[in-house]
């Protein structure tokens, strides 16, 4: 109990800087005419959706007490970086806003190999995925999208990946290692295989996310061959294009030993919280996003089905659904 109390009281403490934040960067946008949301449909759902975090950050405390995990408060070192890594966010902010106003979805890196789709300013960010400046801000500004909510919704992997204490894993779509860590904690004894398409947010996760059980890759999600007791990806599946986003499930499932669990996380689609279902549809709206509306209309389980996988199970934290599968 006492865990779970500490827990949960770091859940909502967590939120309170990102709240302010996402407040800030929303005001300045909507001063220059691109604001983050739709305001009166915030208030209209507003006491609904409190009322959901709270039963959600509840839950999460629930799941990690069972599981015997414990939350920390922040070691001064992460402060600081907090705020260092939040004046880089302001200082970019207005290249962002810039990039909205000409539509400007180019990044700086064209590199050849990396496929057409990829490069480009996801969310507006700039520079994409494709720089060692927008992987060194990334974490920080997923915080900001989702309030401090983004943690939780990782930790729905929790569950999935618990089996597999001294197993092989593999996760796709590592990026800068958020979700690495989570796992790389939680299985000391395992052995952590963690890929991701780009170069410079493969090096920054390599730089700051260092683990013994942890071995980072350059890979593609649809080229992956290596075998695995249990292979994830976490916020992948919306950003690609529907093509990559089959051949990537395809190659999960094929990669699975026998025995073994997919895990996908990523965003609630269409009729997983009824409720929410509208304000899916806005994320595209403020950020740049071509591929969400394609995502959120086609159920991840039918693809799965399609493909041959079993046991699907589908979960639901926050803004997330996390879609497990065997072979």
């Amino acid at each position: 109990m006492i865990r779970y109390i500490n827990n949960l009281n770091l859940n909502f403490l967590n939120l309170m800087p990102y709240v302010l934040e996402y407040n800030a960067l929303n005001f300045y946008s909507t001063v220059k005419g691109h604001p983050l949301r739709d305001q009166k449909k915030h208030r209209r759902l507003k006491k609904r959706m409190l009322s959901y975090i709270e039963d959600e950050l509840k839950e999460d405390a629930e799941m990690a007490d069972s599981l015997g995990v414990s939350y920390r408060l922040p070691k001064l070192k992460e402060v600081i970086s907090h705020f260092q890594s939040l004046f880089k966010i302001f200082q970019n902010y207005g290249q962002v806003l810039d990039l909205r106003d000409q539509n400007n979805l180019k990044t700086g890196s064209r590199r050849e190999d990396y496929p057409k789709y990829f490069n480009r300013n996801f969310h507006f960010q700039v520079n994409g995925y494709t720089s060692e400046s927008s992987a060194e801000i990334y974490d920080h500004q997923v915080e900001i999208l989702f309030a401090g909510m983004a943690a939780p919704m990782r930790r729905l992997l929790l569950n999935e990946i618990a089996p597999f204490k001294k197993g092989k894993i593999l996760e796709l779509a590592c990026g800068t290692g958020s979700a690495t860590e989570i796992v790389a904690k939680f299985l000391p004894d395992a052995f952590i295989t963690a890929t991701d398409m780009s170069y410079e947010y493969i090096d920054y996760a390599k730089k700051n996310r260092p683990f013994h059980n942890v071995t980072y890759k350059q890979l593609d999600a649809t080229s992956q061959t290596e075998r695995a007791d249990c292979v994830y990806h976490v916020f992948l599946t919306h950003e690609v294009p529907s093509q990559q986003r089959r051949e990537i499930l395809r190659h999960q499932l094929a990669s699975l030993k026998p025995g073994g669990r997919g895990v996908i996380i990523d965003s609630l689609q269409v009729g997983d919280v009824d409720f929410l279902s509208e304000v899916l549809y806005d994320f595209p709206k403020y950020f740049h996003e071509p591929f969400y509306k394609h995502y959120i209309e086609n159920p991840i389980e039918d693809i799965l089905d399609e493909l041959g996988a079993k046991r699907i199970k589908t979960t639901y934290r926050l803004f997330s659904k996390c879609v497990s599968f065997g072979r």
